[in-house]
This record gives structure tokens, C-alpha cells and sequence, in this order.
């Protein structure tokens, strides 16, 4: 957090984080660093209703459960481990709320109290078929207040799923976590690197969903894409599109093709680095 610096002037930037950023600290540092956050609450950590209140804490969790409806709103839920998609219609509320330091914390009540609001975005009836009615309570320092700014924090929280594609790429295709260095500087060199591969296999994906049909062109260089071609032994065929050229990336590094021209099909892009790394893809100028 702190490698990114403050925001410039007039600009305001947001941290937007799953239930594992739910941290006093990781609250603290955003707000030192001229950040707001916008957490997913992951514990019924004790918040104040008032921050004079010190005496009437109350658990997060529970106590957003009990906010009335201020709206509601139409979600789009993507596919993910096997669950299929599907559109959720929630409910949405927010109240404010101030954050001290967890009771652990010794002097806890010299550190900063944070003012926040606590969000709730809720499924009242869901299908008969969903076992977990959806449901995210976030905290945010924003100031939210009105039905319009509930929803701009729960398109916020809701398109972090990018992010977690980035990072998925990251720490499982690119197998950063499995790094092995004696120095930091070895290492941030390494991740550097790595970081570039896994913003083109995060293009490359995006691509194969938003204009499957488009010249392949458009996503690489010629060089690539003759690569790609004559390993498909497509020498002739007048044109490629982008999903030709990604699935033929993916049988490159090891994925064996699908039925029906269908994309390659699961989250991680594990087969697909090693060609990658091996063909120049993750330095291309495309």
C-alpha cells in the first residue's frame, strides 16, 4: 500500500479489498496514506455508534444486520468453483460507525479511531436452489449516506473481481509465492517480470471474452501470431481470430483443446505460462 504513494491533488483514491484485508492496520495505513478503503468485514469486530460512545460498543456484524432497506439493487453474480452465474436482486443499507483499535491492542484507546460506514448488501429470497443467499457487509471511510452511494460502493466492491483474476495469475499461474531468492531486491526484480506475463495472460483472457471473433491482430504482434499459426499448422488460412490465437497459446503450454471451439475453460492460466515465457509473449508490445 504504501509503494503506491498518496494520491495526486483533487483525485481520490480507494482500496478496495476482500474478508482478508478486514484489518485494524491495513484500515490505519490507507488512511495514512491519503487513501479511503472499502474492506469486506470478515469478524464482529466492536465499533462505536458515536466516537464518544466508548462505553457502548457494539459487534459490526450484528449490528449491520439490523439496518432497514434503504433500497435495492440488481447484481450480477459470476460463475466461480463450479457455481453457475446468476442475478440476484439485494437489498442495501448504511450507517456510519467509528473503528477503534481491536481490544487486543495495548494503550487501545490512544490509537486512531477511524470513522467509517458500515454497508450491507443482502439477498432477501433468493432461487430455492442457493444454499448461501448472498450477502456482503463492508466498511468504507467514504462518507455514504444516500441510496446512490451505497450502490456506487457495492459496483466498487463487486469489480474487484478483475483485481482477484490479476493476482490469481500472479500467485498460481506465475507461481510467485514459490519464488526463492536470498535478497528482496532479487525477488522484487523477479515479481517485476512476472507481473508483466501476468498482465498479458490477464489481456489475452479478457480479450478471448469481450471479441472471441476479432483479428488476432488486435491482441499480438505479427511475429506472435506466426508462431501461433504455424504451430496450429494453419499457414493458409487467410485470417486468425483472438480466440484461435488464445487457444492456440493454451495448447502451447499444454492444454488440450475443447469441443465446439469453446474457450479454454477454468480460472488459471497454469498451462499456459510456460509458452508464454518460452515464445516472448509476456514482453510484447500488443
Amino acid at each position: 500500500m504504501g509503494a503506491t504513494g498518496t494520491p495526486p491533488p483533487g483525485c481520490c483514491w480507494v482500496d478496495v479489498a476482500d474478508a482478508g484485508c478486514d484489518m485494524y492496520e491495513a484500515m490505519v495505513a490507507a488512511r495514512q496514506q491519503g487513501h479511503h478503503f472499502l474492506f469486506r468485514a470478515s469478524q464482529d469486530r466492536l465499533v462505536l455508534l458515536t466516537p464518544e460512545s466508548r462505553q457502548q460498543e457494539v459487534p459490526v456484524l450484528t449490528y449491520a444486520r439490523t439496518l432497514s432497506s434503504q433500497g435495492q439493487a440488481v447484481l450480477e453474480i459470476p460463475s466461480r468453483g463450479g457455481r453457475p452465474s446468476r442475478t440476484a436482486t439485494v437489498q442495501l443499507a448504511a450507517a456510519p460507525v467509528w473503528v477503534p483499535a481491536p481490544t487486543e491492542v495495548r494503550q487501545r484507546w490512544q490509537q486512531p479511531i477511524l470513522a467509517a460506514w458500515v454497508l450491507r448488501v443482502w439477498e432477501v429470497n433468493p432461487p430455492a436452489e442457493v444454499e448461501e443467499p448472498l450477502e456482503w457487509i463492508l466498511l468504507c471511510s467514504l462518507p455514504t449516506t444516500t441510496l446512490a452511494e451505497i450502490n456506487e460502493r457495492r459496483l466498487w466492491y463487486s469489480r474487484r473481481w478483475l483485481a482477484e483474476v490479476f493476482h490469481d495469475i500472479e500467485k498460481n499461474g506465475c507461481s510467485e509465492e514459490d519464488r526463492r531468492f536470498e535478497t528482496a531486491a532479487a525477488m522484487e526484480a523477479a515479481v517485476a517480470v512476472l507481473s508483466v506475463v501476468a498482465v498479458r495472460v490477464f489481456q489475452l483472457r479478457c480479450a478471448l471474452a469481450s471479441q472471441p471473433e476479432a483479428p488476432a491482430e488486435q491482441v499480438a504482434t505479427a511475429s506472435e501470431v506466426a508462431v501461433v499459426r504455424r504451430f496450429l499448422r494453419q499457414r493458409q488460412q487467410p485470417k486468425m481470430t483472438v480466440r484461435q490465437f488464445v487457444c492456440g497459446v493454451a495448447r502451447l503450454g499444454g492444454f488440450l483443446g475443447s469441443a465446439g471451439g469453446r474457450r479454454p475453460r477454468g480460472a488459471h492460466p497454469v498451462a499456459w505460462l510456460p509458452a508464454l515465457a518460452r515464445h516472448g509473449f509476456g514482453v510484447s508490445s500488443a
